[in-house]
């Protein structure tokens, strides 16, 4: 009997190299899953649960291990429950004048206002509140009290170089009236240091006249004396402190001087000047020669 082709039987044989025998393939082996865990987020868009499952048993012989450890899933995606939201109620303005206020009495009426920032939504609270408010307010002649700017602070009291206090003050431009507040405090203080302390002046005693600086002829003496000036509003001196005083002095310590002095002023009645000629040969005449001018 003759084939056509060869029967081919082709089957796979694992040895296991452990003993040298041959194992059939073994997938991997995993238990239950796990239950899902809590959801990520109570509303919105991103919620996400998992839950997971362990492998028993890893492949062998060539076995394959191909399933999922961990599911994820969508959880609780819905809208998220909004309350409302209002805006910041505005000031307070005036409106108009009323009699029909509860408090009696020609009154100002005022009024305020307020918007919808967001409304309530998926089951969160609505808006429901007044979007306007209106109140009487006070008195027609109501006037609060206007005061003044604060006036430059004063001088310091207090103990010279020491701690001390200094204040200032403000003036009402109007009285209130109506019920209106009184007027705050028109006076404040604050610590300060108080300036110097007040030095009089004092004048010593005049020394006695320096010794004229001249041998011959006319020049200056001086004299001198303590002078401590007033400082910060201390009493000032009575005559002008001035700590040296100049005058006009004259010497002669030689008989030449006083004679050409002598022939000078009295003969010529003009000054000497003081160039004397000194030679104990000379007669008296001689002596007397000078310069004269």
């Amino acid at each position: 009997m003759r084939l056509g082709f060869p029967s081919i039987i082709l089957f796979t044989i694992v040895v296991n190299s452990a003993n040298g025998q041959a194992c059939e393939p073994q997938d991997c082996i995993v238990n239950e899953w796990s239950d899902w865990s809590d959801c990520s987020s109570t509303c919105g868009d991103s919620g996400t649960k998992t839950r997971q499952r362990l492998i028993l048993q890893q492949a062998s012989c060539g076995g394959t291990c191909q399933l999922n450890t961990t599911q994820r899933a969508e959880c609780n995606r819905k809208c998220c429950p909004q309350d409302c939201v209002y805006g910041q109620w505005t000031a307070w303005k005036f409106l108009y004048f009323s009699f029909n206020c509860s408090e009696g009495g020609e009154r100002y009426v005022f009024h305020r206002g307020r918007t919808i920032d967001r409304d309530g939504a998926c089951g969160g609270v609505s808006c429901s509140g007044d979007l306007k408010e209106i109140k009487c307010g006070h008195l027609k002649c109501y006037r609060e009290c206007v005061l003044g700017m604060w006036s430059f602070w004063g001088s310091c009291r207090g103990p010279c170089e020491q701690k001390g206090v200094r204040k200032r003050t403000k003036i009402i431009k109007q009285e209130p009236s109506c019920g209106a507040d009184p007027c705050p405090p028109l006076e404040e203080e604050e610590e300060c240091i108080a300036g110097c302390c007040p030095v009089d002046c004092q004048l010593g005693q005049w020394s006695v006249w320096s010794e004229c600086n001249i041998t011959c002829g006319t020049s200056n003496r001086t004299r001198t004396r303590f002078v401590q000036p007033a400082e910060c509003d201390g009493t000032p001196c009575s005559e002008d402190p001035v700590s040296e005083d100049r005058e006009t002095c004259e010497r002669y310590e030689n008989v030449d001087c006083v004679v050409c002095r002598s022939r000078c002023q009295f003969q010529y009645a003009v000054s000497c000047r003081s160039v004397a000629l000194r030679s104990p040969s000379h007669l008296f005449f001689t002596r007397m020669l000078q310069t004269c001018s």
